[in-house]
């Protein structure tokens, strides 16, 4: 009778082997699927940030052109003092400044 326990106990261990020999395959296999997601993030990732690096330079280029157009702008102001008229039609005060 001892050696049948024996051999249902091997049997029993055999088979609970097999039931963890399989899970441990799923669970091999989870963890590469989950790391080639990882990856795939990664990736993502990376071309998000070089994406932000290029629209932070191309708003910095922006502002730049933006900035030296309002100085040309500024630049172009013209101030006259003394000049004895009441309009903003344009015309008019060019051929006013023309006059004097």
């Amino acid at each position: 009778m001892y050696r049948k326990e024996i051999k249902d106990e091997q049997r029993k261990n055999s088979q609970d082997m097999a039931i963890l020999k399989k899970e441990l395959k799923e669970l091999k296999e989870q963890q590469k699927e989950q790391m080639e997601e990882m990856e795939k993030v990664k990736e993502v990732n990376r071309n998000a940030a070089a994406e932000v690096k290029e629209l932070k330079r191309e708003l910095i280029n922006a502002n730049e052109r933006i900035g030296k157009l309002e100085g040309e702008k500024r630049k172009r102001n013209v101030v006259v003092y003394g000049l004895k008229i009441d309009t903003n039609d344009r015309v008019m005060l060019k051929e006013e400044l023309k006059e004097n």
